[in-house]
């Protein structure tokens, strides 16, 4: 009876083993495995708890590092696959230089110093080779700190979701993802791929995408 066993899915991206997902109430608390958030080697290596999703994807979450961190990286991101080679981009928290960053395979960008806040609300749309970001203090994304976008060729978003490398760990609550796509008959689709209040695909069905 319960819809996680067959939405969530995990892997070890990379060359390590361990890590673990523990969902409570919606609430995923990951506990990290591998070395690094590929940015500069373009390979990644942690562990990962993942989406399948298609189409235009929308994250939105609350996201609580374990500030007692000092090295390593956790963070949102989408991921071609699950080979360490495949195209990652996201929003990740990277300790060792104290900064909350939009990366990708080919490079990164701070967004703020770790140390500023406890949690951010992050907001991510992901389309075909690009990524759209929000992130703010506040569940009602009032009080932004920064809004933008960055160009990601290569990026096919087949999977969105959360990592973390070892000796790290990280909470997110208040998650939601949905999926915007026209299917094989041509009808638009609108899918809510997870939402912490309901754990739970709901399909809706619209005559357009807007």
């Amino acid at each position: 009876d319960n819809p996680l066993t067959t939405i969530v899915r995990q892997a070890n991206v990379g060359d390590n083993t361990g890590g673990s997902v523990e969902v409570t109430d919606g609430v995923f608390t990951v506990t990290g495995a591998g070395k690094v958030f590929g940015k500069d080697t373009k390979s990644d290596d942690f562990f990962y708890t993942y989406f399948k999703t298609t189409g235009k994807t929308t994250v939105v979450a609350k996201v609580t590092p374990d500030k007692a961190n000092n090295s390593g990286f956790v963070g949102l991101i989408a991921k071609n696959g699950t080979e360490a080679t495949d195209y990652s981009a996201g929003v990740y928290w990277d300790y060792s230089k104290g900064k909350v960053r939009i990366g990708s395979h080919g490079g990164a960008g701070d967004i703020c110093a770790i140390s500023d806040n406890d949690s951010l609300y992050v907001k991510l749309i992901f389309t075909e080779n690009s990524v759209k970001y929000t992130v703010a203090t506040d569940a009602d994304f009032a009080n932004v700190i920064i809004t933008n976008g960055m160009g990601s060729t290569g990026l096919s978003h087949k999977n969105v979701g959360i990592f973390a490398t070892d000796g790290n760990k990280v909470t997110v609550s208040d998650l939601k993802i949905t999926s915007e796509y026209t299917d094989d008959l041509g009808q638009a689709v609108k899918k809510v791929v997870y939402d912490s209040s309901t754990g739970e695909l709901i399909p809706t069905f619209s005559s357009s995408t807007d």
